[in-house]
């Protein structure tokens, strides 16, 4: 909800400054990012919401807050994939990333999140060909989605 009112003008000051004293209260209390995310109500039906969304910027500040009350390298790309899974994170940037957004900071953010993704994959030596069993965890029979493969093809062609 205050969120929500940071949009309408003449509750933008207001609205940031409760949003600013719920950040303070949750960091004042030591709740972790994990919990802040779900006070956000960024559950699973509110995916693109939580990427692109009015409650991306709280959910940074949090962990901004976080990080430096506790010394932590808490990131918004751990964050995601700790209350999404890998899996259902990847998808939601690959659809994210061709949801036809305009050129600009939202869709700058999209790229970028997919391409840490892809980045720590990467790290640890993940290859197109293995990444729906080493990523996903998914198994010889499991129902895979078109979308897993779109994430996989997307992802090789990162590494070409």
């Amino acid at each position: 909800m205050l969120v929500s009112a940071k949009n309408v003008k003449s509750s933008e000051t207001l609205a940031t400054r409760m949003q600013g004293s719920q950040i303070a209260r949750y960091s004042d209390d030591g709740k972790d990012v994990n919990t802040f995310f779900w006070a956000l109500k960024l559950g699973h039906n509110d995916k693109f919401e939580t990427l692109y969304g009015r409650k991306m910027s709280a959910l940074k500040q949090y962990i901004d807050v976080f990080n430096h009350r506790t010394g932590n390298k808490v990131t918004l790309i751990e964050t995601l994939k700790s209350n999404y899974g890998e899996r259902e994170l990847a998808g939601m940037l690959y659809e994210a990333n061709h949801a036809g957004l305009k050129p600009g900071k939202i869709l700058d953010e999209m790229v970028n999140l997919k391409n840490e993704q892809f980045r720590q994959w990467k790290e640890i030596g993940v290859i197109p060909k293995d990444a729906l069993s080493v990523m996903f965890r998914l198994n010889d029979g499991d129902k895979t989605y078109e979308l897993d493969r779109a994430v996989v093809n997307s992802y090789a062609r990162v590494l070409h």
